[in-house]
């Protein structure tokens, strides 16, 4: 039995759009907080394996001891709750509450 072109079993090609901007949106976003959490944790280990008991006060201290490479989005002080903070503007959904 054979089927005209417009009969089964000829499927006609679609085409697919991604939405690329969302996935770049969604990368960006779970980078940051990634590195947020890396960044909190290092911050901690170094002050837990620091004598004296001090947190670091700036990324050369944890870079690369504790961090394999800085982060684009965030660094090491000494003044904040946290001890780190943003370096610029954050991905959307990436905030700088480490608890959220």
């Amino acid at each position: 039995m054979r089927r005209g072109a417009s009969g089964l079993p000829f499927l006609r090609a679609g085409i697919v759009v991604f939405a690329v901007g969302g996935i770049t949106d969604d990368a960006s976003k779970n980078t940051c907080m990634t590195d947020q959490s890396t960044y909190v944790s290092a911050v901690q280990s170094f002050r837990m394996h620091d004598a004296s008991r001090v947190y670091p006060t700036q990324s050369s201290d944890i870079v690369p001891g504790y961090v394999a490479s800085p982060s684009a989005y965030w660094t090491v002080t000494g003044n904040s709750p946290d001890r780190i903070q943003a370096v610029g503007p954050l991905p959307s959904g990436c905030t700088d509450d480490p608890t959220s």
